[in-house]
């Protein structure tokens, strides 16, 4: 939670910019920082990842384990009614899967939308070193 914090105040900062700003230190220090915060980001992203991953297992061998002790049973149920149990028994399971799965897709969304305002950021940077060049030359928008 820190990181996105930090990766929040960076972008809060750069959406607060004016149309013209053309500090070009601030902006590549800015931009660099938010591209480890980034890097940081996405080491979480990828543990999420593998705790979406690891709850799934959980429950699809808790559900295996179940359904073979039902059909070990003296008295065997049906395919569908061992099914139909074995999945209610897991629910709990299944609802932690399904948070595990909600809290990686909404990280990696904003992962995505992270990485979009840093591309924006790297074009802005770019667009102002190609300005300060041809003002070197005599040619920039001030002459």
């Amino acid at each position: 939670m820190e990181t996105i914090l930090a990766i929040e105040k960076v972008i809060r900062w750069y959406s607060d910019l004016s149309r013209d700003y053309n500090d070009l230190d601030t902006l590549l220090s800015a931009a660099r920082k938010l591209s480890t915060l980034l890097f940081e980001f996405a080491g979480e992203v990828g543990g999420m990842y593998k705790q979406r991953n690891r709850t799934e297992f959980q429950r699809k061998a808790e559900f295996a384990r179940i359904y073979r002790e039902l059909m070990a049973a003296d008295i065997k149920p049906s395919v569908s009614a061992a099914e139909k149990e074995a999945d209610g028994l897991v629910s709990t399971l299944r609802n932690e899967e399904q948070q595990a799965d909600a809290e990686y897709q909404a990280a990696r969304l904003y992962l995505e939308a992270a990485k979009a305002v840093h591309e924006q950021m790297r074009q802005h940077i770019s667009n102002l070193k190609s300005e300060k060049a041809l003002e070197g030359r005599g040619q920039g928008s001030q002459n």
